[in-house]
């Protein structure tokens, strides 16, 4: 089993459901997939948390750091450390993966 990780501030969250419905569609659903919101506006936090309740694969994480800088890095160690899985696969939210690419990976 895998962990997909994904780190999320203030990104359009139509690309967020194209990348989480191609995994919905996956040939292989051993996976789970972790999104840490590292700071993201509430308007943005508020779409966010609507469009994963339709995707039962998910953990989420919202991290409120108000006023600081995005940090990719620090996002993926809070992932990595929530992470129950052998393997890890860090993704950005505007992937669309191929409907075999859990197999594959």
């Amino acid at each position: 089993m895998i962990t997909i990780a994904f780190t999320y501030r203030n990104r359009p969250t139509s690309i967020v459901e194209k990348c989480l419905n191609s995994l919905k569609l996956q040939s292989n659903t051993n996976f789970e997939v972790v999104i840490v919101n590292y700071g993201s506006d509430v308007n943005y936090t508020k779409q966010l948390e609507s469009i994963l309740k339709n995707y039962n694969f998910i953990r989420y994480y919202h991290v409120k750091v108000a006023k600081q800088l995005w940090n990719k890095s620090k996002a993926i160690n809070i992932a990595l450390k929530q992470t129950r899985t052998s393997y890890f696969f860090v993704a950005d939210v505007d992937m669309i993966f191929r409907k075999d690419f859990i197999e594959k990976l």
